[in-house]
């Protein structure tokens, strides 16, 4: 695409005068506990919203409409016969999405791949049953790339027709990526389909989605929340779980939910609960701001930096104390991701066929281009994993920098605007595409080594169109610090709509 394209200049979303209006997720639930709304004028209201938008944006793997009617239905009974005395959740009656790489029983778990088998899951996982159990109706399961690999929701060509596979574009510029892995979560979120979808995220899939499509979208710590069976069997716990909405105070509510609903058993002893955060906080932060993400990277772009620097101006306006720093690891942190994420493909290349009987011959060239990264030098693949895998179970990658001087770190999520469609393509040869990803993302996988939170914030608008972002992220556990701060410039700076 260029930018002479007409999608250049569209935008797409399913806003108007229906039941879900303009709201986010709190005030849906409102409405829907007093009265006001039933939670089947609002299931229909999704269903068309994704009818309308859908098409375009190609943000959903399975549509669900008549299990999420069905919910609806329990909803309205339920909160009619207040007799049985257990309290609804929060969200009940509210319309949202899970994420295709997490079970839902009854449903296939696809991964983003055209690999992997179409028979029905057995039970939710976890993460599911966090999610659902804050009352959320199911609207149907969204887009990834294939095993969440990719900075890009796009595919492959189907293997059995050869004919494309349609992207997941982004609903502010249609020419333009929804970002990855949690596209079509973040695509059909910001276009007004639901207000809070499930996304989850192993190197920046909930931040890099929420960036590219004006979303907050908050990667919590290691521990905070229940991960799918995939993921929990990975050697290093690199993947969180979480959502994408369009206002902090989803986000809050969300995770304060979340935090009810998980069994004490199922907690991290080390984490501080992080609560039901309302509000801006009252304390003095010390913010550290980094233009650059690692050595050998290139720098953030004009106005990646521009959305920083006017950040920076913000918060410092609002008396916390901003000063410029850089992040605090070296070259060899690049190095030791990459050979992760290398050997996370290998292994779906190589043991996961034996293991789930994938069919290894319907992979993209992404995958096999990482797997074979890892295949040439394993030895020294190896040693690069172990070297993160130590450093990421103890927590030592902070102890050494940022946080000794700083309470938060502000950075861009992105070195430069979402691009065009087509330019991540995993089509495109393997050493172009995977430098020109590496070059984009470099700021957001530190976080998720780390285990420590961070959250994509919407800034305003680039000269394309699509929204700019910014990251705040913070030491271990401490994501309430994070949603006071995320009040505070949401406050300050309303986010754009894409209505407007």
């Amino acid at each position: 695409m260029t930018l002479t394209d007409p999608l250049a200049c569209q935008r797409v979303h399913a806003f108007g005068d229906d039941a879900l209006g303009d709201h986010d997720g709190v005030a849906l639930a409102g409405l829907f506990r007093s009265g006001k709304v039933s939670a089947r004028e609002l299931a229909e209201a999704a269903i068309a919203r994704l009818e309308k938008a859908n098409p375009e944006l190609n943000g959903i793997v399975l549509a669900t409409a008549d299990r999420l009617l069905a919910d609806a239905d329990r909803a309205d009974r339920e909160l009619r016969s207040p007799s049985t005395n257990i309290p609804l959740p929060y969200f009940a009656g509210v319309p949202g999405l899970v994420k295709d790489n997490s079970d839902v029983a009854g449903l296939p778990t696809r991964h983003g791949s055209y690999a992997t088998p179409a028979g029905p899951a057995k039970a939710d996982d976890k993460n599911v049953q966090q999610y659902l159990g804050q009352g959320f109706g199911l609207l149907g399961k969204t887009t990834l790339p294939e095993f969440g690999l990719h900075g890009t929701t796009e595919r492959r060509p189907d293997p059995d027709t050869g004919q494309p596979t349609a992207p997941t574009r982004n609903p502010w510029n249609l020419a333009r990526i929804a970002g990855g892995s949690s596209g079509g979560a973040a695509a059909l979120t910001s276009a007004g389909v639901v207000p809070i979808a499930h996304a989850n995220d192993g190197g920046g899939s909930i931040r890099i989605p929420a960036a590219c499509c004006g979303l907050v979208g908050l990667k919590p710590t290691r521990g905070r929340m229940q991960l799918s069976r995939f993921h929990a069997q990975a050697p290093i716990k690199v993947v969180a779980d979480g959502v994408v909405t369009r206002s902090v105070r989803d986000t809050a509510r969300y995770f304060a939910e979340a935090e009810r609903w998980t069994p004490s058993k199922d907690r991290s002893r080390n984490l501080p609960l992080i609560g039901l955060v309302e509000g801006p906080g009252a304390v003095t932060l010390r913010i550290g701001v980094c233009y650059d993400s690692l050595p050998g990277i290139p720098s953030a772009d004009a106005q990646a930096k521009a959305a920083v620097e006017q950040t920076a101006e913000l918060l410092a306006a609002l008396g916390h104390q901003v000063e410029e720093t850089v992040l605090p690891v070296g070259e060899w942190f690049h190095d030791s991701f990459l050979a992760y994420w290398q050997f996370l493909a290998w292994s779906m290349a190589v043991l996961a066929p034996r293991m789930y009987g994938y069919a290894a011959d319907r992979y993209d060239d992404l995958l096999y281009g990482l797997a074979g990264s890892f295949q040439r030098d394993k030895r020294k693949q190896t040693l690069a994993c172990l070297r993160l895998g130590a450093l990421a179970g103890a927590h030592r990658l902070p102890a050494r920098g940022a946080w000794r001087m700083h309470d938060v770190l502000l950075t861009p999520v992105l070195n430069a605007v979402p691009p065009e469609i087509g330019w991540l393509s995993p089509t495109v040869p393997y050493e172009t595409l995977i430098e020109r990803l590496i070059s984009l993302v470099a700021f957001t996988p530190l976080a998720n080594v780390e285990g420590n939170p961070a959250v994509s914030l919407p800034c305003g608008l680039s000269l394309e169109g699509v929204p700019t972002s910014v990251m705040l992220s913070a030491p271990y556990g401490q994501e309430r610090r994070l949603l006071e701060l995320a009040y505070a410039v949401e406050e300050a700076r309303p986010f754009p709509k894409i209505t407007a």
